[in-house]
């Protein structure tokens, strides 16, 4: 648990950025213009809510895409996940949402906000499902694609960074048998 949840030493970040960054990617190929880490996005403030950003979004409205990644072992995620698939995931989504979704949209050019959570065992927000799945539709048009193959691929792609950042965070915090 420690190991999956602990920001000293940076793994936690780096997990989170390593997904973002082969994320931004697949916003591009699918013809979404995305930007990383615009500043900026809530007026007056030093807030960052999304990781990727979209100007024109379907609706003609901006929308903020922000990655996170919980571990569904938190005392206050357990319960919830297991009865419920994708439940830590779910939950921290909701709490993303409760924190950014309104200040997003009370300003002068509103933007909507889409949390795109997974637990660190790979369980995802149903609704992060969703927008990663319109992404993958973008981008298998545009590369002449099989959709279901460059689904497959783009979320196969996201489980394997999340896989490895945990397998970092646990070997640099293993501690060696003493004989």
């Amino acid at each position: 648990y420690h190991s999956l949840t602990c920001k000293k030493g940076g793994d936690v970040g780096l997990r989170h950025d390593h997904l973002r960054d082969s994320a931004f990617p697949y916003f591009r190929q699918a013809g979404l213009r995305p930007q990383k880490e615009t500043p900026g996005l809530i007026r007056d403030s030093q807030q960052r809510p999304g990781d990727i950003y979209v100007p024109i979004a379907r609706n003609g409205q901006g929308k903020a895409y922000d990655f996170a990644i919980t571990n569904a072992l938190q005392k206050n995620f357990v319960d919830h996940a297991a009865a419920v698939s994708g439940g830590a995931a779910v939950q921290y989504a909701g709490l993303k949402r409760d924190k950014y979704a309104t200040a997003l949209l009370n300003q002068d050019v509103p933007i909507a906000f889409q949390p795109l959570v997974m637990d660190a065992f790979g369980a995802w927000d149903p609704d992060a499902l969703i927008s990663l799945k319109q992404v993958a539709r973008g981008g298998s048009t545009s590369r002449n694609q099989q959709y279901s193959v460059y689904l497959s691929r783009m979320m196969g792609k996201f489980s394997l960074v999340v896989m490895r950042g945990n397998a970092r965070a646990l070997l640099r915090r293993r501690v060696d048998a003493v004989s």
